[in-house]
């Protein structure tokens, strides 16, 4: 997957904003120039595309090393002690949020039916 312009674009909103950025309707870009400690927090339902670097997810007693091309669905209000493990000012980690709407999900789902969205 080729996630330089998407990549491009997120640097340049962020260059902009000056910073992260969660205020965009249901949708957050988000960047660190470091590793980060590991922390505990409750991630609510959402689709997280990891740009560059990578992070470490743990929940429900199961690791997840993700990187660069990477997602992370998370469909229900859950706990996650994460953090961000390949990082740096040269090559940051960044990734965009896309929150999702559960009432929105199972439609989307019926609507969609059996079409094969991962087709090349």
């Amino acid at each position: 997957m080729d996630l330089s312009r998407i990549t491009e674009l997120s640097n340049r909103y962020l260059a902009y904003m000056g910073g992260n950025d969660l205020q965009l309707n249901r949708l957050s870009a988000v960047r660190w120039d470091a590793q980060s400690d590991t922390e505990v927090s409750v991630f609510e339902p959402a689709l997280c595309l990891i740009l560059k670097g990578s992070k470490e997810a743990i929940t429900c007693g199961q690791s997840f090393r993700l990187s660069r091309g990477k997602a992370l669905l998370i469909s229900h209000d859950v706990r996650v002690l994460s953090g961000i493990t390949n990082a740096n000012a040269s090559e940051p980690y960044p990734s965009q949020v896309l929150f999702l709407d559960l009432q929105l999900t199972p439609r989307a789902s019926t609507a969609l039916g059996d079409l094969d969205l991962f087709q090349t």
